[in-house]
């Protein structure tokens, strides 16, 4: 499989079990340059003139194309076990959504060669894709009950990664009476292989946490998930667009009961 088209009312699911093998030899001139390109990123380990079309081993959960483009309202999510997605060009366009793998350990790779472009209304997530409640990377502390993960946990006002390079997914909210919410995932884009490489943005890039839950009498709301964390590097970048890795909302509680 070189190129991947999803339509209007298109719906597709990667797995961890498939995975890319890059035919080097059956290509052509400008498939050629893209498997080399697959093969130098790491993206596709197997490269080899096989003809195989489905990995094993440790490839499987890595996806190598020559282009992937989403237009209207397509999906295309990506379940756990999948580790990076590549194309020579993607597309996200119109309100068509990427949604990315639950992947608490790991920083999710997506690369593009030339050009990565996410249109006005169209959104890539990992919201709700990092660590669930009372999980957090092991290098953090926690906090007590209730309260909010911090970004790759930790107490209260002692923050966790490098803000400068972030590479951990959030942290999970502690428990009240509901769950704690799920921290955001760990995204890196990379988008640099040559001087006019370019990622445009003009829709959404977002690694949010989700709301803890429980509301109501007598209900202690759990605490939100901390943002996940997103890492752009690029030889060009430009849009409009959000890229947002927010901890999830505060939900309200009954903290206390009244007297009259």
């Amino acid at each position: 499989m070189r190129s991947l088209l999803l339509d209007t009312g298109s719906s597709a699911t990667l797995s961890k079990l498939g995975g890319i093998w890059v035919n080097d030899t059956a290509l052509g001139a400008a498939g050629e340059s893209w498997a080399q390109w697959a093969c130098e990123s790491d993206l596709v380990p197997a490269c080899a003139s096989r003809g195989q079309l489905r990995a094993s081993g440790d490839a499987r959960g890595r996806y190598g194309l020559a282009r992937l483009r989403m237009v209207g309202d397509a999906t295309l999510e990506l379940t756990e076990g999948v580790t990076a997605l590549g194309a020579a060009e993607l597309w996200v366009e119109d309100t068509a959504s990427l949604t990315l793998p639950e992947l608490p350990a790991q920083q999710f790779r997506l690369l593009a060669r030339d050009s990565l472009t996410v249109a006005t209304g169209a959104a890539i997530t990992a919201d709700g894709r990092g660590y669930v409640q009372n999980q957090r990377h092991t290098s953090c502390g926690s906090g007590p009950a209730r309260w909010g993960g911090f970004h790759g946990g930790g107490p209260a006002g002692k923050a966790c990664g490098d803000y400068e390079w972030p590479t951990l997914a959030g942290a999970g909210g502690t428990p009240g009476t509901g769950a704690g919410g799920t921290g955001g995932g760990s995204l890196i884009i990379l988008c640099n292989a040559s001087a006019s490489s370019e990622v445009s943005i003009n829709g959404t890039v977002s690694a949010r946490g989700t709301t803890g839950g429980g509301t109501g009498s007598y209900a202690y709301a759990g605490g939100a998930g901390a943002g996940g964390s997103i890492l752009i590097v690029a030889s060009r970048m430009s849009g409009w667009g959000t890229v947002s890795a927010d901890g999830g909302d505060a939900r309200t509680g009954n903290p206390s009961a009244t007297f009259l």
